[in-house]
């Protein structure tokens, strides 16, 4: 995980880094590098050129606001997760109009400093994961974020991705299929597997995914649907 903590009081840049040495120290198999920064002109000039998986930014910078700063980084990196660190409460109904991840007031508690990051580490682990797919125009790997659903019919499959659709049989995807409804996805009938992060509108007949595509969804699945659906929602 690539981490970019922003403040302009060193003493809290210091504070969240020597956390997250911590927490990495104490946990073998987890891998964060961190990068600090001290105004937002540093951390926006590194953001054109790094990919970030989470942002710890203050809201009050002696250089600009951080839901500003916050805008401007989803517009740039739109996947990158943006905890608030402040000591005011203030913004925290705006800090939801940037699609924060979290927001949390200083000083930051220990026990809900760590469960945000493992959360942050979950998310990140269900949107990087990556299969192969045997398709008809050889193998191709493809990351569970790119997937907006999996059409079946007889014995073939078709992915529709955002680099567009691809074929191959059925067989080939029986354990893939297994594992991303474990992740984000969900059979909404048997004939499709759609990312609920691609959903752009649903009723009880259709569900609209992002690239336009309306696909019919089982009249006994609805209600499990909306359930699973509003769970994906809050923990995002």
């Amino acid at each position: 995980m690539n981490i970019a903590i922003c403040d302009d009081e060193a003493y809290y840049v210091n504070d969240i880094f020597k956390r997250l040495m911590t927490y990495k120290e104490t946990n073998d198999d987890v891998s964060l590098y961190v990068d600090s920064f001290y105004d937002s002109r540093e951390l926006m000039n590194s953001i054109m050129k790094k990919d970030y998986d989470l942002v710890y930014l203050d809201i009050e910078l002696n250089d600009g606001n951080g839901i500003n700063i916050a805008q401007m980084i989803h517009n740039i990196q739109p996947e990158c997760m943006i905890i608030f660190i402040t000591s005011h409460m203030n913004y925290f109904n705006q800090s939801f109009l940037v699609n924060a991840f979290q927001y949390m007031k200083k000083p930051v508690k220990e026990q809900f400093f760590i469960s945000e990051l493992e959360r942050a580490m979950k998310r990140l682990e269900d949107t990087s994961r990556s299969f192969v797919f045997h398709t008809t125009e050889g193998n191709i790997v493809f990351d569970t974020k790119e997937i907006l659903y999996i059409e079946t019919a007889y014995r073939e499959y078709k992915i529709h991705s955002t680099r567009g659709a691809f074929y191959g049989t059925i067989k080939s995807i029986t354990e893939i299929k297994k594992a991303l409804l474990e992740c984000d996805f969900f059979k909404i009938q048997r004939s499709f597997i759609v990312n609920l992060e691609h959903i752009e509108r649903y009723d009880s007949a259709t569900i609209t995914m992002t690239n336009k595509d309306m696909l019919p969804i089982s009249k006994k699945k609805y209600k499990e649907f909306k359930e699973v659906f509003f769970k994906y929602l809050e923990s995002q």
